[in-house]
């Protein structure tokens, strides 16, 4: 069995894990921005599910695309069959690293992610922030393409993947099944809050188990690629 044929799941898993961790801790404040989760009380948990999927609908548009272009990129290196295999090894290499650099193990190796809600002018900075302050009924769905696209280390070492799937819709299915992974820790957090399971979510402890799992599924995505580019050789 070719070893990559299971990267599509790895990624949802991946995807999942990374959810209920560090897409949380990022994404949780765009998420009660657009539920008004402070201002319910426990009895209007579920009020105006749309918002969430429109939320998550936008992410998923911004991220498909990326997906695509980032497939259609790699697609042009794959013409080149004597290059599969060293690029695949790369591949594999780096995204090991980036797991020890997830799971702390080497800080080092961590993919910064700049804070760009803080200082500076940027016309796409103002957009957003301007989105996040409307009241619109279209709000969750533009929030959600801004997050789509903002700078992010899963989000980054997913695109990766993408571009290392030979095509532009293996690339878009790659990053929607990253997306819809990464659904269930903030479609928890938005509807329940930090209530659910006695505040689990926010628990160091839980957290790092997730970022641990996180980071063993990330690896095992790199051994598949170490595997698929030794087999070129």
């Amino acid at each position: 069995m070719n070893p990559t044929h299971a990267i599509p799941w790895l990624v949802f898993s991946w995807g999942l894990a990374g959810g209920f961790t560090h897409c949380i801790g990022m994404c949780g404040v765009f998420v009660a921005s657009y539920s008004g989760l402070a201002a319910q009380g426990s009895t209007r948990r579920f009020i105006h599910p749309e918002r969430h999927v429109l939320f998550h609908g936008g992410r998923m548009v911004s991220l498909v695309i990326l997906g695509t272009i980032g497939g259609l990129v790699g697609d042009i290196t794959h013409r080149w069959a004597s290059a599969q295999g060293v690029i695949s090894l790369v591949a594999g290499i780096l995204l090991i690293g980036l797991a020890l650099g997830f799971a702390g193990i080497v800080p080092w190796f961590r993919i910064p992610e700049p804070d760009v809600l803080g200082a500076g002018g940027g016309f796409g900075r103002k957009l957003f922030v301007k989105v996040l302050k409307s009241q619109n009924v279209w709000k969750p769905l533009m929030t959600g393409v801004f997050v789509g696209l903002l700078p992010c280390g899963l989000t980054y070492q997913a695109l990766l993947l993408g571009a290392l799937s030979q095509g532009p819709a293996q690339g878009a299915l790659t990053m929607a099944l990253f997306c819809l992974g990464t659904i269930p820790g903030l479609l928890t957090l938005g509807l329940f809050g930090n209530a659910v399971f006695g505040g689990l979510l926010t628990r160091p402890k839980f957290r790092l188990g997730m970022a641990r799992v996180s980071a063993a599924l990330m690896a095992a995505m790199g051994i598949a690629f170490l595997m698929r580019g030794w087999g070129q050789f």
